[in-house]
């Protein structure tokens, strides 16, 4: 298997999604609203993109 090719819960990890959640994970992109976690055993974050930026790639498609 590629690593492109990862199951979409790898893909996305260390960021989970939730549909309901507290307000400081509260994500909103026009009308899309969705609660965004990140695992803080997770090494990387903070050591290269912008987290935000991250997040909405992740969620474009999820918005279709």
């Amino acid at each position: 298997m590629k690593y492109e090719d990862r199951p979409e819960a790898c893909r996305r990890y260390p960021f989970y999604f939730r549909d309901l959640g507290e307000d400081e994970a509260l994500f909103v992109k026009g009308e899309f609203r969705i609660y965004v976690y990140v695992d803080k055993e997770c090494r990387g974050i903070g050591k290269d993109k912008n987290v935000e930026g991250v997040v909405e790639e992740i969620i474009r498609p999820l918005r279709k």
